[in-house]
C-alpha cells in the first residue's frame, strides 16, 4: 500500500495536505485537499477565495453524487441480473461470470472513477451473453450510466475558466494560477 505523507501546516489536527511517494499517485480526495489547501493559503480577497472554494465544492458535490449514482446502479444491474437469472432468463454460468465482476465493481464503489478494465469486461460479458435484447440494452445503459463523468469533468472546465480568468486579470499571480491549474489537471487525471 502507497503511505502518503499527510501534511498539518498550522498544527490543528487537520491535514492540510498530502505528499506521495515518488511514482505514487495521490487519491482523488487528497487531490482535492491539496487543492483546497492552496486556495485558502492564497494572498487574495476574500470574495476571490470564497469563488474559488465554490469552485472546488461544487466539483466535491459532483463527485459525491457521481459516487451515489454508481452505488445505485451497481445495485440496479446486480438486482436486475439476479432477478431475470431466478426467471431463467439469463443462465447460471453467464449470471455468475456478470456476478462476480459486479462484486469486484461493488468492492470499490466509492473510487472514482471505477476500474475502467472492470466495466469494459462487464460490457463486454453482457454484449457477449445470450440475453434478450431488451435485457442487454437496460444493463448497457445502467452501466453507460456508471461512466459518465460529464458533469464532473463540467465542473472542473468550470474551475480552469475561473482560475484562467484570475490570472488573466491579474487577482492571482502567475505562479499561482499556474499551481492551481496544475492542481486541477492532477485531478483531471484522476478521473
Amino acid at each position: 500500500a502507497d503511505t502518503h505523507i499527510q501534511v498539518d501546516q498550522n498544527g490543528d489536527g487537520v491535514t492540510d495536505g498530502y505528499v506521495a511517494p515518488q511514482g505514487a499517485q495521490l487519491s482523488l480526495d487528497e487531490l482535492l485537499t491539496n487543492l483546497t489547501t492552496s486556495v485558502n493559503n492564497l494572498a487574495i480577497k476574500d470574495k476571490q477565495k470564497a469563488q474559488l472554494l465554490n469552485k472546488i465544492g461544487n466539483i466535491q458535490n459532483k463527485i459525491a453524487k457521481q459516487r451515489q449514482k454508481q452505488s445505485k446502479a451497481l445495485g440496479q444491474i446486480e438486482a436486475q441480473i439476479l432477478r431475470q437469472a431466478g426467471r431463467g432468463k439469463i443462465d447460471a454460468a453467464t449470471a455468475n461470470s456478470l456476478a462476480t465482476l459486479l462484486d469486484s465493481l461493488i468492492a470499490e464503489e466509492a473510487v472514482i472513477p471505477l476500474d475502467p478494465t472492470l466495466i469494459q469486461q462487464l460490457k463486454d460479458q453482457v454484449n457477449s451473453s445470450i440475453l434478450l435484447p431488451a435485457l442487454k440494452t437496460s444493463l448497457l445503459n445502467k452501466i453507460a450510466r456508471i461512466e459518465n463523468l460529464s458533469k464532473v469533468n463540467k465542473s472542473l472546465a468550470a474551475a480552469v475558466k475561473v482560475v484562467t480568468a484570475k490570472g488573466a486579470r491579474g487577482l492571482l499571480t502567475d505562479a499561482e494560477a499556474q499551481n492551481l491549474l496544475n492542481l486541477l489537471d492532477q485531478v483531471q487525471n484522476a478521473l
